[in-house]
């Protein structure tokens, strides 16, 4: 079950049920498995995917590994489309940030509600909540399916990485003491 992050009221010139509902696939969410794709109606909804330069450029990557993510991007894309979904694919240089992409193409769609899988870096949650309160679209967050574990750090405890953290919940005897 997901859970609405915000319920705004729809804009003045707005159909309340717009063109359906709009789910985000991030790149590194990229499986046919992914809760958001679930809960959309492929004849009527629309997936959106964005290519940004400033996700590139945010953390240092190596060209090598920025240009295998954005094949692995286009591939899944082909794929859902193969599977009979209506996929609005973003390529590089249409848009600076995912922030920007994602207001645009809620314009552009006009969706009932925002459908996702939760991202895995807070900056993208952030972006992804002010797109849509922008927009005055609600946005409705799904579990990460694809993680261990959902749970929190241990109170009181902190882990320096995730990889520290998956070897705790799995009881790995040279993981740090948690």
């Amino acid at each position: 079950m997901g859970r609405t992050l915000s319920a705004a009221a729809p804009r003045s010139g707005r159909t309340a049920a717009g063109t359906g509902r709009l789910a985000v696939v991030l790149g590194d969410q990229l499986t046919l498995a992914n809760p958001a794709l679930a809960r959309i109606d492929r004849a009527r909804d629309t997936v959106l995917m964005v290519e940004a330069s400033g996700e590139a450029t945010h953390v240092w990557s190596h060209r090598a590994r920025i240009a295998m993510f954005v094949a692995a991007m286009r591939h899944f894309a082909e794929e859902l489309r193969a599977a009979g979904f209506r996929v609005d694919y973003r390529r590089t240089g249409e848009h600076p940030t995912l922030a920007h992409a994602w207001r645009d193409a809620i314009a552009s769609h006009r969706p009932s509600v925002v459908v996702a899988c939760e991202p895995g870096e807070w900056r993208v949650l952030g972006d992804l909540q002010q797109a849509c309160d922008a927009s005055g679209v609600a946005l409705e967050l799904l579990a990460d399916t694809h993680f261990l574990s959902r749970d929190e750090f241990p109170a009181g405890r902190r882990i320096a990485t995730r990889c520290a953290w998956s070897r705790c919940i799995a009881g790995c005897a040279h993981a740090p003491a948690c």
